[in-house]
């Protein structure tokens, strides 16, 4: 019941959400200002590419957790290879647990440089290199990140 007070009283006329909150129909943050689930997202550190025929390929990222509640070890990140054809999975990443409200330190996967698309990387966290996920989270959007760099022909 949404016309109830903290102590679970019935407001005859509540004030708002919009005028208190300054949002309609919005997601309230939780108040440390966290958001009040588990959310899973990803950033671009660097890519460092090896010879092109022979070489192996070095994608740095980190991933946090802005959420309010901890995301449990065993959450993956997939690294897919993007060409003219589509993607292709190049390497998975298998995270320890990323508590709420921070950041692991920086992670590193490597591949080799011939499975490089020319048309860059794409890093998608809470993938399991099948598409799926298994964290429940309150942000899907925030999941993924595009390189895109002509790197390797």
């Amino acid at each position: 019941m949404s016309q109830t007070d903290e102590e679970g009283v019935v407001v005859p006329s509540p004030e708002p959400s919009w005028t208190r909150y300054g949002v309609y129909r919005g997601r309230l943050a939780s108040p440390d200002g966290h958001p009040r689930g588990r959310d899973l997202a990803v950033a671009l550190v660097d890519v460092c590419v090896g010879d092109c025929t022979y070489g192996r390929t070095a994608a740095s990222y980190t991933v946090s957790n802005p959420g309010a509640l901890d995301v449990p070890a065993g959450a993956t990140v997939a690294v897919y290879a993007v060409d003219a054809h589509g993607e292709r999975l190049v390497a998975t990443d298998v995270l320890p647990a990323v508590p709420g409200g921070t950041a692991l330190d920086g992670r590193v996967v490597e591949f080799p440089s011939p499975a490089l698309g020319p048309l860059g990387l794409r890093r998608v966290a809470d993938d399991d290199g099948t598409g799926t996920g298994a964290v429940l989270e309150c942000d899907e959007t925030n999941n993924e990140q595009r390189w895109e760099a002509a790197a390797c022909p």
